[in-house]
């Protein structure tokens, strides 16, 4: 009914499901009812509004009476599935008898509506091998309730499902966050590998361009060599002309310097033999000089 009123009005209205039509019902109540609550209103609200006595109140249970699930705490907010709240008394839901072993009577395999074993998934269940229940279709059990109602041991079949089902559910959730961080960690080693290889490569090839380069220098300077040598092989003439006519100064200015030094270390050397000869009269008799020595000291004398 409440999905129907859900789907009605947006459809027709355009309104989102901001509020839910709910079932309010049992021996506890006054004035049991069909409700439109907003979603988020606490059962404690809408109990109140239907007239609840505490005094007659023994169990509260959220959904159908087969497949409820019991809660303690009223003030729990309905949600978008919430469609029957049930405020039962004791004479409706008395205690439960203790459960006692499985005779195997298979009644609960006889109700049972989508044809399980419910005999077999409790056994799994109770021992915790939930691969074997797995395999034996537990997540396709509904449960409904009626392997519970009909067994005459008073086993609770449907809790040993639902624990079933929470635990397989945990195991594959930790299974999942295993394989993600193992798919991470994994990735993560790829990506430093790539990276270390990467590294290499760009090591490698700025190796390999800096003896490109070390190369092209060196070639360079073979290059330049060379040329320079081919040019010092071929002088140009006028150059050469140049050069000699500028050795040939410097040679002339070389002879006359050593003419001149030689010239004047003469007449240095004939000063002090005068200056000897005049100190020493009695010593050193005066040379004679014949007619060809003063024609020599003379053209010497010109010269200087």
């Amino acid at each position: 009914m409440g999905t129907t009123t859900a789907v009605y009005d947006a459809v027709q209205h355009g309104k989102p499901l901001v509020s839910r039509v709910i079932t309010i019902t049992g021996q506890a109540v006054a004035h049991p009812q069909n409700l439109e609550a907003r979603i988020g209103t606490p059962f404690a609200d809408l109990l109140e509004y239907c007239g609840l006595s505490e005094q007659h109140l023994a169990r509260l249970i959220v959904g159908g009476p087969m497949m409820g699930l019991t809660i303690e705490n009223p003030q729990i907010p309905m949600i978008k599935t919430s469609n029957c709240l049930i405020a039962g008394s004791i004479n409706e839901f008395p205690a439960q008898p203790p459960a006692q072993a499985c005779i195997r009577c298979g009644m609960c395999e006889q109700v049972c509506p989508v044809e399980l074993l419910p005999q077999q998934l409790h056994w799994f269940a109770k021992g915790r091998e939930f691969e074997k229940a797995k395999h034996h279709n537990l997540f396709d059990c509904i449960e409904c309730g009626a392997c519970s109602y009909v067994c005459p041991s008073n086993i609770p079949l449907v809790q040993y499902y639902r624990f079933a089902k929470g635990e397989i559910r945990k195991e594959d959730a930790e299974q999942r966050k295993a394989d993600h961080a193992r798919l991470r960690f994994e990735a993560r080693q790829a990506r430093q590998e790539q990276e270390q290889l990467e590294k290499e490569l760009r090591r490698k090839a700025r190796a390999e361009e800096a003896a490109k380069n070390q190369a092209a220098k060196r070639d360079a300077v073979i290059t330049k060599q060379a040329s320079s040598t081919v040019e010092s092989s071929e002088p140009d003439l006028k150059q050469l002309k140049t050069n000699a006519a500028v050795a040939r100064t410097k040679l002339k200015k070389a002879e006359k310097a050593l003419s001149n030094a030689q010239a004047k270390d003469w007449t240095e050397s004939m000063l002090c033999r005068k200056r000897l000869i005049s100190y020493r009269p009695s010593l050193t008799p005066q040379p004679r000089l014949t007619n060809r020595h003063s024609r020599h000291l003379l053209h010497r004398q010109r010269r200087l």
